[in-house]
């Protein structure tokens, strides 16, 4: 595994649970504002605008007064094109009796929206390399099954190649490619290894005999893993 890759999956392992950590908690202190919260009418005085990749967005500014005669504005935190609403729209706000300005506009998007997105991001960023980690132990597992259970068979090296719809960056992998007769059923298969960071042919091309090893599951020559123990941390 480059380098490159080692960084990109632990960069994004950190993101995915830094958003998650500050996602989960989001969602407890609202738990915990809500349980305590009192609500209000309000109305929404303005809309103001924002920027989006999709254009402008119009984002609700409510006010509401509180039993003691506070004004208190709010903006909300959930743009939207069309406006979600017009001004002099009557809207529920929640907010904080010892902190009237701590309020939120009483809708499902504007009270729990930020915290489910936050969470949402931080699962799909720690899926990313987490994706990674379960498939490289899936391959390790399948390998060790097939050496324990397969059956080996000594495959012709045909060719090196690479594997342009994979890439990180501009760096595509390499895999090795290799072909067998079944004697039996004079069936042909052809058998690739998984993706390799680093050019294997040097190590291949030096080497006396270009037979390639494949374990195959004994009675379906299509589940295999093709052995490239023999290049050492190349393999890695």
């Amino acid at each position: 595994m480059p380098a490159r890759l080692k960084i990109f999956r632990s960069i994004f392992l950190a993101v995915g649970i830094l958003l998650l950590c500050i996602g989960a908690s989001t969602l407890s202190s609202r738990f915990h504002f809500k349980q305590t919260a009192v609500t209000a009418n309000g109305r929404v005085i303005r809309l103001q605008t924002g920027s989006s990749r999709h254009g402008t967005v119009y984002y609700p500014v409510v006010q509401f007064v509180t039993p003691d005669e506070q004004e208190i504005t709010v903006k909300g935190s959930t743009g939207s094109r069309p406006a979600a609403y017009h001004v002099d729209e009557s809207v529920e706000v929640l907010y904080d009796p010892d902190d009237p300005h701590h309020a939120y506009i009483n809708t499902f998007m504007e009270f729990w929206g930020s915290p489910i997105i936050l969470s949402g991001l931080g699962a799909v960023f720690a899926a990313i390399p987490s994706g990674i980690f379960l498939s490289q132990v899936r391959r390790r597992n399948r390998a060790q099954w097939l050496k324990q259970n397969g059956r080996r068979i000594a495959t012709q090296f045909q060719n090196v190649e690479r594997v342009t719809n994979v890439h990180v960056g501009q760096d595509h992998p390499y895999r090795i490619v290799s072909h067998w007769q079944d004697p039996v059923s004079n069936r042909h298969y052809v058998f690739y290894s998984y993706n390799l960071w680093r050019d294997p042919s040097p190590l291949i091309y030096n080497r006396p005999d270009r037979s390639i090893d494949v374990w195959i599951e004994p009675n379906n020559p299509d589940r295999y893993w093709l052995d490239t123990d023999f290049l050492g941390d190349l393999a890695n």
